[in-house]
């Protein structure tokens, strides 16, 4: 039950919800001020659902009615079908507008995401601060289809169908795909975005954008975020994770990465070093943090367990890392097919770690592909209170030296014995 918009020689899919595509919408921030009023600077956003058997609800949304980690559609309050929608009545309410929807269709580029950031960000907090408002028309030029929004676990990201490219919900920034190369080249990339606020009867509201590729944006073209606000918006980005986790460590960067997606997840492991989903096993549950190189060829993702609520993954003393390793599912042993292979395992200053490298041949037949795990404990004392954490760091196409810097970031201090 989809219908497609052309504009020229641009097609953007706009599918019903049940039919599980979501249409994209933008949100904007800010200061709640006339309702509903053709020319007023904010108005209330009406949210809409395009219900299994064809017919549309609408409504006006407060900042508690969505939960964390969920998005729905709207459409550009300052648009041509919403200031048709206001002018209709003295008094125009939500169903009204679904009754405009059922005889006419918008415009792909007035669709918005109103989106409520996963808890892992601070999304559970009933403050305006914990949604976003992107367009769900992307930056890529050569293909536009409306963008999704996936909430499932180890996924949390808007992504274009039709370009595969991917966003990261925090600030819409582009992360993967053809379009993530404009991170470099210094064309948009970003959605473009609509401020929020909330008005006086707690209602969200939206601010009319300011149609700038280097401010707001501009729907299907996106916006400019410069390289230096890009580290700045990562770095808020990892402090919120830092916060809603618990973590006595900050969260490494290293340069020329940058966080892309964070959320919780959990495995199964048993003390016999097998993973399995059956009941007598134990469901560990990590914060697991993903970031990219800018470039994209290169990448490494955190995982952060609490070993106060998972002593079994305890480094003890004189036994060595070879038990946890099989526990969570590494392995420390060299294969027959790679062409290098590295092992490292040190302590200091109640830090230790342990790493493992494997290089394989690349397609020009050089020593080129690396993968390297590394299991890093810390003993870590903040604001008073000493916490214990497991940190495990798998890179992609990283160099030793990198991985070693991510592990002095972390809290390694210097060289010591090797474990045995």
């Amino acid at each position: 039950m989809g219908n497609s918009k052309s504009l020229g020689k641009i097609t953007l899919i706009l599918v019903v919800i049940a039919v599980s595509v979501v249409a994209t919408s933008l949100m904007t921030m800010g200061l709640g001020l006339d309702v509903g009023q053709s020319g007023s600077s904010s108005s209330r956003i009406v949210v809409i659902d395009y219900e299994w058997d064809g017919s549309i609800t609408t409504r006006y949304v407060k900042v508690g009615d969505m939960r964390p980690n969920s998005s729905m559609n709207f459409l550009d309050p300052f648009g041509k079908t919403m200031q048709e929608f206001y002018r209709s009545s003295t008094s125009p309410n939500p169903a009204s507008l679904a009754r405009l929807l059922q005889s006419k269709d918008a415009d792909a580029y007035e669709y918005y995401m109103l989106l409520r950031l996963p808890a892992v960000y601070g999304g559970s907090s009933d403050e305006i601060s914990s949604y976003r408002a992107y367009s769900k028309v992307g930056i890529n030029m050569l293909q536009k289809c409306l963008l999704l929004y996936h909430s499932y676990e180890g996924r949390q990201r808007m992504e274009d169908p039709c370009s595969g490219d991917v966003y990261r919900v925090w600030d819409g920034l582009v992360v993967a795909g053809y379009s993530a190369s404009s991170n470099i080249t210094g064309s948009p990339n970003a959605l473009a975005r609509l401020r929020l606020g909330v008005d006086a009867d707690g209602y969200i509201v939206a601010f009319k954008g300011d149609n700038s590729i280097t401010g707001d944006g501009v729907a299907g073209h996106g916006r400019i975020i410069s390289g230096k606000d890009i580290l700045e918006s990562s770095r808020v980005m990892l402090d919120a994770i830092e916060r809603y986790s618990g973590v006595g460590i900050d969260l490494p960067m290293l340069d020329g990465y940058i966080p892309t997606r964070a959320d919780t997840q959990w495995r199964w492991i048993d003390e016999d070093g097998m993973q399995s989903s059956a009941h007598d096993r134990q469901r560990v549950e990590y914060i697991s943090v993903e970031y990219s190189g800018m470039d994209e060829t290169s990448g490494y993702t955190l995982g952060i367990f609490d070993l106060e609520r998972y002593p079994t993954l305890r480094l003890v003393p004189h036994e060595g890392p070879q038990s946890i390793l099989r526990m969570l599912g590494y392995s420390d042993e060299p294969e027959p097919h790679i062409c290098k292979y590295e092992r490292r395992a040190e302590g200091s200053a109640g830090v230790y770690y342990v790493m493992v490298g494997k290089l394989y041949m690349g397609g020009d037949g050089s020593c080129s592909i690396s993968s390297y795990n590394m299991l890093i404990w810390v003993d870590h004392d903040r604001d008073g209170v000493a916490r214990e954490y497991l940190v495990t760091v798998d890179g992609y196409m990283l160099s030793s030296e990198e991985m070693l810097a991510l592990a002095r970031a972390i809290g390694y201090t210097q060289q010591a014995d090797e474990y045995h």
